[in-house]
């Protein structure tokens, strides 16, 4: 909603408890870029406080890898170790450096704790430690509790509603505990129209009366 209202890339609809990727069915996100061209985005999140079990993440890597439409991320309240693997801290900087970075120089330069994970995922994902930096490209590793992600929603969400932007927090965060439908598509028009519409909104521009903003032109008024 707030990209549709300050008209920039980015998320144009999202789908949750979407299951049509084993693994990767917690959100689903389809984004436009500022090229046009569209992306998707799919979240996994863990309430994972222990040690996690490599085969965990395995699998989602292996989806990764059998599913080339879409990137991955997955996030957790802490970076915790995996068994037999090593510390997701160092996952996560791989990931990150992996999607900038030549992947020969990167394991050429890498430390010690990332040559484990590239040679131990490439072992078990049957890849090359070159193929495995570039499908680490598509994948992410991000940390945030519940306190965290509401701030930044009602953060997103003042935008829209300036004047309630809690209540519209508890609205949408209420419709999706009732409704864990991975068929419904959450658009930034379907959430004004029902979820929120009871909400005093900023709405969108039309793209006629943003071009003549654009422009300098005045817009004219209609009222009696």
């Amino acid at each position: 909603m707030r990209a549709q209202l300050e008209t920039k890339p980015g998320p144009v609809l999202v789908r949750v408890e979407h299951g049509n990727v084993a693994g990767w069915d917690d959100v689903l996100e389809v984004a436009h870029g500022s090229d046009g061209r569209e992306s998707e985005t799919r979240w996994q999140v863990k309430r994972q406080t222990t040690e996690l079990e490599a085969e965990v993440i395995v699998k989602l890597l292996e989806e990764l890898r059998d599913h080339h439409s879409f990137c991955g991320c997955l996030v957790l309240r802490d970076l915790v170790a995996v068994r037999g693997m090593g510390e997701l801290r160092v996952l996560r900087d791989l990931s990150e450096r992996a999607k900038t970075g030549d992947p020969e120089t990167l394991i050429t330069t890498g430390t010690a704790d990332e040559l484990t994970w590239i040679t131990k995922l490439a072992t078990e994902l049957a890849l090359g430690q070159r193929e495995v930096l570039v499908l680490l490209g598509r994948f992410a590793i991000k940390t945030a509790n519940e306190s965290d992600l509401r701030r930044l929603a009602e953060g997103d969400l003042h935008v829209i509603c300036p004047s309630d932007p809690a209540g519209a927090f508890e609205a949408i965060h209420s419709y999706l505990a009732l409704n864990p439908d991975g068929a419904i598509r959450y658009t930034a028009s379907f959430l004004r129209e029902t979820v929120l519409r009871d909400k005093p909104l900023v709405m969108p521009k039309s793209d006629h009366v943003r071009r003549m903003a654009e422009l300098g032109l005045e817009i004219p008024s209609f009222s009696p």
